[in-house]
């Protein structure tokens, strides 16, 4: 594992994270997708940006969605 934290909590989020990806993979193959948990995509992106990549860097900022997933504060999604 990359990440410093080895605790069954991070386990559990990592494994949560790893379902949702394949559950979209299998899903996109299958022409059928549904919606994702917000929070759980959110949650997502900010491990990727915080644990893969080492932290949003220092002109960017990110605020995991309250209620629905979107773009931090301020960010324009790309077309």
């Amino acid at each position: 594992m990359w990440a410093e934290d080895r605790t069954v909590g991070y386990i559990r989020r990592r494994q949560a994270h790893e379902a949702l990806i394949h559950r979209l993979d299998a899903e996109l193959t299958a022409g059928t997708v549904t919606a994702l948990d917000p929070t759980l995509a959110s949650d997502g992106v900010d491990e990727a940006l915080d644990v893969m990549f080492g932290g949003c860097p220092p002109w960017g900022s990110f605020e995991p969605a309250t209620s629905t997933p979107g773009c931090g504060t301020g960010v324009t999604p790309m077309p």
